[in-house]
């Protein structure tokens, strides 16, 4: 248990935080791959519209699908673009 929050495998997750390395070619892969993850949910979600979400926060999140993914492709290619 963390002795600040009482988070049970809260150690867990930073000795995973000091394997990730914080720069270079594995982070940018990792990084932009969590982008196109949420990206995909994002754009996923106009398929079948939620409820509980408004039509312009859809239409916004589907937008933000397309942002991400060039967000996403400027990482890989440390913005040489």
């Amino acid at each position: 248990m963390h002795s600040c929050c009482g988070v049970h495998g809260l150690d867990d997750l930073e000795g995973a935080e000091a394997m990730i390395p914080r720069q270079g070619f594995l982070r940018r892969q990792l990084e932009s791959a969590l982008i196109l993850l949420a990206a995909w949910i994002l754009g996923g979600r106009n398929v079948t519209r939620s409820p509980v979400v408004s039509r312009k926060d859809n239409n916004e999140m589907f937008e933000m699908d397309f942002e991400l993914r060039a967000i996403a492709r400027r990482i890989r290619k440390q913005y040489s673009e």
